[in-house]
């Protein structure tokens, strides 16, 4: 009998191809699958670094009540002259936060400005004293500004 020796090689040759075939689509879909998830971060940060660059208000007046000795009402009043809703997360006196609320939402150019309200947890001394404002939204933007009580 005669010994056939091509068509082992031939066989051989095949399955290396496909087990070559199939490592190199392993390693390719992983790939897709890993980098668009770093694809989808970096948009969302883009997103959001962009939300935070088309955010712009700006503090119109501030009104300083003596409530009682040891407290102040502090009413600031907001413009949003921006094109997107901004969200105020906060507001400080000299760097003490004046009271807790939740966010107040303000919609772009409104024609009338929005005032917020807070509790200093401290009276305002004398009367033509200096204080910082500023307000902060969610996005981490912040506007102050020296104003007289």
């Amino acid at each position: 009998m005669r010994k056939r020796k091509g068509v082992s090689e031939i066989v051989a040759t095949v399955l290396m191809i496909m087990i070559v075939t199939l490592v190199g689509f392993t390693v390719l879909l992983y790939g897709m699958g890993y980098f668009s998830g770093i694809t989808s971060a970096r948009d969302l940060a883009n997103a959001q670094t962009i939300d935070a660059l088309q955010e712009r208000f700006v503090i119109v007046d501030c009104h300083f009540t003596n409530t009682s000795p040891s407290s102040t009402t502090v009413t600031v009043t907001v413009y949003n002259y921006g094109n997107e809703n901004i969200f105020i997360s906060g507001l400080y006196a000299n760097d003490t936060p004046i009271g807790t609320f939740s966010p107040v939402e303000i919609y772009p150019n409104q024609n009338n400005n929005l005032p917020i309200n807070g509790t200093l947890s401290q009276a305002i001394q004398g009367l033509g004293d200096n204080v910082e404002i500023r307000v902060v939204t969610t996005l981490g933007n912040y506007y102050d500004n020296w104003y007289t009580s």
